[in-house]
């Protein structure tokens, strides 16, 4: 699944995007090796230079550096303690593109995770925001979840103040056990409500 925001046409096959991986807008605090991919007609104009910024970096306006027109193209830097990039170039119909990820290798913390691609001259797909949050104690419906954490991947359980745990199709829950995934939602939580 492609979470992409609007392709921009800047010619006939000229196309500048940006993905992730997993595509959702909610992410779940301690998940990591998050994925965004960005595509861009190749800067031509010389002394052009592409850098990823994140977090702090948009404040400070330092990113990370990956794409050189003066040295000859991509140039990504080996993998770092909170990251890694790729980039390569394609021609895509005709057109010259360059192609690169950004894979945040470090658990996700709390707060809204901002992303951009800049190059100083060339056009680049425009900023995204992840919302990195812990899966919720209380769904709707009445529906508690009892657990010691609320990061990815741990374990929680779903149960009712007053009433059994069922799907809104009638359907009995069979067992409480869920897990936080990666979307910041517990499995199995959709439609699942309290009945008396």
């Amino acid at each position: 699944m492609c979470s992409c925001l609007p392709v921009v046409v800047l010619g006939a096959a000229a196309i500048t995007t940006i993905s992730t991986d997993p595509p959702y807008n909610s992410l779940a605090t301690g998940f990591k090796n998050f994925i965004v991919t960005a595509q861009f007609p190749t800067p031509t104009a010389f002394g052009d230079q592409c850098s990823w910024f994140y977090g702090r970096e948009l404040d400070s306006g330092s990113g990370t550096y990956f794409y050189s027109s003066i040295f000859g193209g991509c140039d990504p830097p080996a993998p770092g303690t909170y990251d890694s990039i790729t980039c390569t170039e394609q021609t895509i119909d005709g057109t010259n593109h360059t192609i690169t990820t950004l894979t945040i290798t470090q658990p996700l913390v709390a707060w809204n995770l901002n992303i951009e691609v800049r190059c100083i001259i060339a056009t680049t797909p425009g900023p995204i925001t992840r919302t990195v949050q812990d899966c919720p104690s209380s769904l709707p419906y009445g529906v508690v979840v009892s657990s010691s954490s609320r990061t990815y991947q741990a374990s929680g359980m779903f149960s009712c103040p007053t009433g059994d745990l069922f799907y809104s199709n009638g359907i009995a829950l069979p067992s409480g056990d869920t897990t936080c995934l990666e979307n910041a939602e517990w499995n199995g939580q959709t439609n699942l409500q309290c009945k008396l």
